[in-house]
């Protein structure tokens, strides 16, 4: 593609002082010279871009279409040059997080991960609620039903991959792939190394039974989903007396 891009950079500073002589200063031409760019650039697409004026310029509806995109493409074009100079292209990194696993695992090792990927920037976007995360399922079909009619919100759509038992799916969640109900006694030695974490502090107690909500990375008292302050209950069916379960996410860190 054969862009005039000397006649394009002309006209938009030409359109930024809307005068040809001022535009000359800035570009170290004469206005003659300036003048010349743009008449090309007329004559090359077919339009007019300025009014000619006794005392300067006025933009055509034509000119003022074209202007914004302009000076655009030049600072695009000077960014991606400017990554070459540095030696290596910037790249975006977006991750969505629940906001005690931010807080609790990921934001302390930001520092060391800008340190080895500098040419990374990194976009942090806040799961909200249980409609932002997957949510691990075992054979207890109602186990979420029952945990979200306790927390007071809507339950979201369940689908995916069903476990047969909490050992598998405390590894799911370990790995990152999402949120679980699960016993938290079992799992204090994953919580205490950080695989595991709890991003909600609420509990359920069916009888004497009780259940809570955790994700990896540290333990940590965040609040229910929403905001809604924690209730005595979580869910918990077919989990023996005394043995808490709770919600439990995964860093991605699964082996630990």
């Amino acid at each position: 593609m054969d862009l005039p891009l000397n006649a394009l950079w002309a006209f938009a500073v030409s359109a930024r002082h809307l005068n040809f002589a001022h535009a000359a200063n800035e570009l170290h031409l004469s206005p003659t010279a300036v003048s010349q760019h743009v008449k090309n650039l007329e004559a090359r697409y077919g339009v007019r871009l300025f009014h000619r004026l006794p005392r300067g310029l006025a933009l055509t509806d034509e000119g003022r279409a074209i202007l914004p995109a302009v000076p655009a493409s030049f600072d695009r074009l000077a960014e991606s040059l400017q990554q070459l100079r540095d030696g290596r292209p910037r790249e975006t990194l977006t991750l969505g997080v629940v906001a005690t696993y931010a807080v609790g695992w990921l934001l302390p090792r930001l520092a060391a991960f800008q340190m080895a990927c500098p040419h990374v920037d990194l976009r942090l976007h806040h799961a909200q609620d249980l409609m932002d995360v997957p949510l691990l399922r075992s054979y207890r079909v109602d186990e979420w039903d029952r945990w979200c009619t306790v927390a007071g919100v809507p339950v979201p759509p369940l689908r995916g991959m069903v476990f047969d038992s909490s050992l598998a799916l405390a590894e799911a969640a370990a790995l990152g792939a999402g949120v679980a109900l699960l016993p938290t006694v079992l799992f204090q030695r994953d919580l205490a190394h950080g695989r595991l974490v709890r991003p909600w502090s609420l509990t359920f107690r069916p009888s004497e039974r009780h259940s809570s909500h955790c994700r990896s990375g540290p333990a940590s008292a965040a609040r229910p989903p929403r905001g809604r302050a924690a209730p005595a209950h979580s869910a918990g069916r077919g989990v023996r007396p005394g043995i808490p379960q709770s919600g439990l996410a995964g860093t991605g860190n699964g082996g630990g």
